[in-house]
């Protein structure tokens, strides 16, 4: 499912996908970087795939995406996309590692891909996207046209 836009261009959902670009773009077009979050109330709701497929079908078309797993509690799109991951964004946002390091491409559509990796249950998970650190990241990701 996390390749379902590239395998499926005619589906309707690639189709929504690519509705839902052209409304980020008319929503967004003054920003230089792009920063779309897909958020849900409860588990199982789709993020991951819905996150993964439009960062793939946009970043296939040129622009450079970059994709953050910010799933601190379960991060199913590290395990599907970078398993062998041994750190990601909880450690660059506590200022353990350089971002660049951790960053991963997926060579079909050129997407990169920024993991996470749970090393322990973390209570707080708002206090670490809220960071300083992810705030530092965000902005050293600029160079990206979509995040």
């Amino acid at each position: 499912m996390l390749q379902y836009a590239i395998d499926t261009p005619l589906s309707g959902f690639t189709e929504t996908l690519r509705s839902a670009k052209v409304a980020i773009d008319l929503t967004l077009n003054d920003k230089p970087s792009k920063v779309i979050g897909i958020v849900s109330v409860l588990p199982n709701e789709g993020k991951t795939t819905i996150a993964k497929n439009l960062a793939t079908l946009v970043a296939s078309q040129g622009p450079r995406v970059l994709l953050i797993d910010g799933d601190i509690r379960n991060s199913d799109l590290t395990r599907g996309c970078a398993k062998d991951t041994k750190i990601g964004l909880v450690e660059i946002v506590t200022g353990d590692v350089d971002w660049t390091s951790v960053l991963r491409v997926e060579e079909e559509s050129g997407l990169f891909l920024l993991p996470t990796v749970i090393k322990q249950q973390v209570s707080h998970t708002s206090d670490i996207l809220s960071s300083p650190g992810m705030r530092g990241l965000l902005e050293g990701a600029k160079d990206f046209d979509y995040i």
